[in-house]
């Protein structure tokens, strides 16, 4: 019985200690400032997972990632003193099955 209960802790922490631990950054970013969640490999590359927002002086953009991915619907808007050099969209992942 002891044996039996060893092995499930065992277990149970080694899964619990690789799973991916969801960080936010909030700070400057390429420009201007962003908002984002993301985790690090064991390797310390960082990996987008979740929110991430994006502002700057002309561009702001928003959506989620999964697995370093855009996923969804994203939002994208140029700003532009001029009338006509401003705009905005959508971005929508569409994939074949």
């Amino acid at each position: 019985m002891k044996l039996i209960i060893n092995a499930l802790t065992i277990i149970f922490f080694s899964n619990f200690s690789l799973s991916q631990e969801i960080k936010t950054y909030n700070g400057n970013f390429k420009g201007g400032t962003a908002k984002f969640e993301y985790f690090e490999t064991e390797k310390l590359e960082r990996i987008y997972q979740g929110k991430f927002e994006y502002n700057s002086n002309k561009y702001k953009s928003k959506g989620r990632y999964l697995n370093n991915k855009r996923d969804s619907i994203w939002s994208f808007k140029y700003i532009s003193e001029h009338p006509y050099g401003a705009g905005s969209g959508n971005y929508i992942k569409y994939e074949a099955t």
